[in-house]
C-alpha cells in the first residue's frame, strides 16, 4: 500500500484506534475518521453519508467530531425514491452513489447543496464528495457503502484529485473496522428491539391470563 502522500503513522494509528475494541461505537469511529480526513486534506470539516442497503437514502450522524442529536437523512433521488436511473445533472449525490462518481461543490444540484448547507450550518465555497465501495457488500445492494465528504478547503478555492486520493487511501485502511462497528451497533439495536417486543408479549399474555381467570371466576 502506497502511503507516500498521506501521514502513514497517523493513518496506522487511526486504524489501531478503530480496532482497539470489538464493540467500538460507530459514532466514535466516524468522529476519528472525520478528524483525520480534515487534517490531511486541510479542510474545515469532514463527514460521512452512510448509504442505506437499498441505496435510496443517505444518513449522517456525525459532522466533524460532533455527534448530531439525531441522524440527518437525505433521499438519494429527489425526483423518485424508487428509481435507480439517476442522471448526473438531475441528482448529483445520486450519481455519487449509483455511478461511483466524485462530486464537487459546483456539481451539487440546488436541493442537495441546500441539504449539505443545512447539515453544516455555515456557508462553504468548496466541497468534495468521494464515494467509497465496500468489496464485501452484497451485489444486490447499493454499489457504494458511504460518501466521504469534505467541506471548505483551506487556502485554496477548491479541492483537488489529490484530496480524493487521500480519502480513498484512508478508507482502504479504515473501512473494515468502521463497517464492523456499524454492524455491531445494528446487532445491538435489533437485540434491544427484540427484547422490548418480548417484554410486551409477556405482559400481554400475563394480562390475558388474568382476564381469563377473572372470566372463569365470574362464571
Amino acid at each position: 500500500m502506497d502511503l507516500k502522500e498521506s501521514e502513514p503513522h497517523a493513518l496506522l494509528d487511526l486504524c489501531s484506534q478503530l480496532q482497539s475494541g470489538r464493540h467500538c461505537d460507530p459514532i466514535v469511529c466516524q468522529a476519528k475518521i472525520n478528524k483525520y480526513l480534515s487534517r490531511v486534506t486541510s479542510c474545515k470539516t469532514a463527514f460521512l453519508f452512510l448509504v442505506s442497503e437499498e441505496g435510496l437514502e443517505l444518513s449522517c450522524g456525525v459532522v466533524g467530531d460532533k455527534p448530531l442529536a439525531s441522524d440527518v437523512k437525505i433521499p438519494v433521488s429527489l425526483a423518485s425514491s424508487s428509481s435507480r436511473c439517476v442522471s448526473k445533472t438531475s441528482n448529483s449525490l445520486g450519481s455519487a452513489v449509483l455511478e461511483n462518481q466524485v462530486i464537487s461543490f459546483l456539481e451539487l444540484n440546488p436541493a442537495h447543496r441546500q441539504a449539505v448547507l443545512n447539515l453544516l450550518g455555515f456557508p462553504i465555497h468548496s466541497f468534495l464528495c468521494v464515494p467509497i465501495s465496500c468489496p464485501d457488500k452484497n451485489e444486490s445492494g447499493a454499489p457504494v457503502s458511504l460518501l466521504a465528504c469534505l467541506a471548505q478547503k483551506a487556502g485554496r478555492p477548491s479541492f483537488t484529485s489529490r484530496d480524493a486520493a487521500l480519502v480513498r487511501e484512508c478508507f482502504r485502511v479504515v473501512l473494515g473496522p468502521l463497517m464492523a462497528a456499524l454492524a455491531c451497533s445494528e446487532e445491538r439495536r435489533l437485540r434491544k428491539q427484540c427484547q422490548s417486543l418480548l417484554t410486551v408479549a409477556r405482559n400481554l399474555f400475563k394480562h390475558l391470563s388474568e382476564l381469563f381467570f377473572v372470566a372463569n371466576f365470574l362464571d
